[in-house]
């Protein structure tokens, strides 16, 4: 009996409990629908990614390089798209949209940076067909002076599949630095990204703002270079005749890089707006190679200046004396059963060293080649360490090209290789392959027995690498007295390169190019006596370097010294 009583007891209460429960379960599906179907589409909050403002690239006085302006930003909910919408949205902002790339995929998707007015009233219009449209303001970057400092400044651009496995950090959209000192100094740049919310529906469609607190983006520190803005847009004045060419000039006090030009360029504003894939592929396969940054990664025969070195070496082999005439230029050199050419015909006479760098003489220095043997040039050369990179701050550059002995016997075999090789390396001709920066450091070096590595970010003074010359300082001060007379001497080949009032010494070059006329170079330093700059200038496919590369690195080391003064 009580075992009944117990029994119906809990039925009561089971079927009870279960009432209730139906009847919550009307109350919140039926008769509060409306109020839970509202909280629900509140809660549907949906992050939106705040790009922070790029530090900004000073000049080494303070004048910005490259700074931010603001932009309108259309953005899309994965997850809602649908591959008809994307479609339509492709047309009217004239963009290539993959579906297959952001339908179901979780989050806002960046389409277009940069859309117009026009782009921006036209999407908004047709609220209805994309509700799971955003379009925001975000800044991006600006490049106040375009392509004259392309190669220098790189540009940035949207995050590929190799970024995002180089740095676990990078999210697929965000805008980092590609190259140049955009990419050197990403870290110091970029600054931390910010979010806003909206709350959406189930369509996508925005239906509040800001409904949890923003978290604020934080500015990237802003840097200053070495460079000279002036001097670097001086030089592309200079330039305007010439197809191609390079120009790098550097403090050898103290390795500041001052000015950094390559030509052709490209305008990095284009670049960092975003282009088409078959407008990237154009560029690439361009004959001319405007994206290679001829400063830090184009390899020239150093024509004549190389004989700077091959001198320095002879000396300090207490080979020659140069106040010495150890052989006479008839405009020939003999050297075995091969007559080896000077650039001059009728030939330079019996010259000291001094006059042999001042005319450059190619028997002169033939004579010194033989002298010093194959096998202990390249060795003495490589003393210089020109053939590894010098470290410069910047992406991509490119260590000279200096054979050794074990590469000439590769080539020719054990005990065959020609002795006679060294007369062509002797004037900067044959395999031997340099950057300008690589020109540069080696002038800064001469000009000053030692100087620091080439860098582009201003900074501390203590905190540099230096190097000093592989020879002795009474050696480079014979160097020095060469290269004076090759601007100042009455047969001087870099006469061209005077300046009033200021004393120049250089070298001049003229490279073999086997894929046309040669290339110009000028190596030179000034004051003479007080260096403060050392230059470099190379035209290619314009001739003689005396005539056409020392004009300029004249005219721009004038503008720089006087600048400075002022």
């Amino acid at each position: 009996m009580g075992n009944s009583v117990r029994y119906r007891s809990f039925l009561y209460l089971f079927f009870a409990l279960w009432g209730l429960l139906l009847l919550r379960l009307v109350k919140i599906q039926i008769l509060d629908h409306k109020q839970y179907l509202k909280q629900a589409e509140k809660n549907y909050i949906k992050p939106l990614r705040v790009p922070p403002l790029r530090g900004k690239i000073l000049d080494r006085k303070g004048r910005v390089l490259a700074d931010w302006k603001p932009i309108f930003r259309i953005s899309v909910l994965g997850e809602k798209t649908t591959k008809e919408g994307l479609t339509e949205l492709s047309g009217l902002l004239h963009v290539d949209i993959d579906p297959d790339t952001i339908i179901g995929k979780p989050g806002y998707i960046r389409i277009k940076d940069g859309a117009s007015l026009e782009e921006v009233i036209s999407v908004e219009e047709r609220e209805d067909r994309f509700p799971w449209i955003v379009v925001s303001t975000v800044p991006t970057r600006r490049y106040l002076y375009g392509g004259p400092f392309f190669h220098l400044l790189g540009y940035t651009g949207e995050v590929g599949p190799s970024d995002l496995k180089r740095n676990p950090e990078f999210k697929p959209g965000d805008i980092i630095g590609k190259s140049g000192v955009e990419k050197k100094y990403e870290e110091v740049l970029s600054g931390k990204p910010g979010y806003r919310f909206y709350s959406v529906d189930a369509t996508g469609k925005i239906i509040e703002t800001d409904p949890r607190p923003p978290i604020p983006p934080v500015k990237g520190r802003d840097i200053v270079l070495t460079v000279d803005r002036d001097l670097q847009l001086y030089a592309d004045s200079l330039f305007r005749e010439y197809r191609r060419g390079v120009a790098v000039a550097l403090d050898p006090r103290n390795g500041d890089i001052l000015l950094f030009y390559s030509k052709p360029y490209v305008d990095p504003n284009v670049l960092s707006m975003g282009i088409s894939q078959e407008e990237w592929k154009k560029l690439v396969e361009r004959k001319d190679n405007p994206l290679l940054d001829r400063c830090i990664a184009g390899l020239y025969p150093p024509g004549s200046i190389f004989k700077l070195v091959t001198g320095a070496i002879a000396l300090d082999l207490h080979l020659v004396n140069p106040q010495d005439r150890p052989v006479t230029c008839n405009g020939a050199y003999r050297m075995g059963n091969r007559i080896w050419r000077c650039w001059l015909p009728s030939g330079h006479g019996a010259l000291d060293f001094y006059h042999a760098i001042e005319q450059s003489c190619d028997v002169y220095f033939y004579y010194l080649g033989q002298k010093i043997g194959l096998a202990r040039f390249l060795k003495c050369v490589r003393n210089f360490g020109l053939q590894e990179k010098l470290g410069i701050d910047l992406p991509g550059e490119k260590g000279g090209f200096i054979p050794d002995m074990p590469w000439y016997e590769e080539r020719y075999g054990k005990g065959r290789v020609p002795e006679g090789l060294v007369l062509n390396l002797a004037i900067g001709q044959g395999e031997i392959l340099l950057t300008p920066l690589d020109l540069a450091f080696l002038t800064a070096l001469i000009a000053m027995d030692s100087t620091a590595t080439p860098h582009v970010l201003k900074v501390d003074k203590k905190s540099l690498s230096w190097h000093r010359a592989p020879v002795e300082r009474e050696v480079l001060e014979h160097i020095r007295r060469g290269m004076y007379l090759v601007v100042n001497g009455e047969k001087g080949t870099g006469r061209s390169a005077q300046i009033e009032g200021i004393d120049v010494a250089g070298k001049t070059g003229t490279a073999q190019n086997p894929h046309g006329k040669e290339h110009a170079l000028f190596a030179a330093y000034a004051p003479y006596r007080d260096p403060k700059i050392a230059i470099v200038v190379i035209v290619e496919n314009a001739g003689h370097g005396g005539s056409y590369a020392a004009p300029i690195a004249g005219k721009l080391i004038e503008r720089y010294l006087k600048d400075a003064e002022k």
